[in-house]
């Protein structure tokens, strides 16, 4: 009986670690359907939160200076400022959840850039119609590899 009882504690045993122990949450799934990127965005305006400002948004005609990125389909980029290439590099896309630690969930898309293998940020971002922006405040942080100003969103429309 000892043996009867002490077997079918195991099995039991394994059977709860084992059905228990799954890959993902049922509301924390993998996703990889992320926003595609790829073409020529020309900068159209930049909103600063903080600190405030008169002179928000930041654009070409305020400011004096142009700005555009460039997403290839090898996955190459580069920023060009003024008319200068000014970086370049390689880029990945994920789309990711984050989960602060007041338990809010945030899932957002993301480009993480990278110059002679050496990893260099990110920026998150959205899609508008025939808009990107760089919005580090759907990943809940304030500033990104495009966007360094204390909060504040970066608005690109394609070309």
């Amino acid at each position: 009986m000892k043996k009867f009882t002490y077997a079918f504690l195991v099995s039991l045993s394994l059977t709860i670690v084992v059905t228990s122990c799954t890959k993902n949450k049922i509301n924390e799934p993998v996703i990889k359907n992320f926003k595609e990127v790829k073409g020529k965005w020309r900068w159209i305006y930049t909103y600063i939160d903080l600190p405030l400002s008169y002179s928000n948004p930041i654009t070409p005609a305020n400011s004096g200076a142009t700005e555009s990125m460039e997403y290839t389909i090898a996955n190459n980029w580069r920023k060009v400022f003024n008319n200068i290439v000014v970086d370049s590099g390689t880029f990945s896309l994920e789309h990711n959840i984050y989960t602060s630690p007041s338990n809010e969930v945030f899932r957002y898309d993301q480009i993480s850039y990278k110059r002679n293998n050496a990893y260099l940020g990110e920026d998150y971002y959205r899609m508008q119609n025939d808009t990107l922006v760089f919005d580090p405040g759907i990943r809940n942080f304030w500033t990104s590899l495009n966007v360094r100003n204390v909060g504040g969103t970066k608005w690109f429309v394609k070309e």
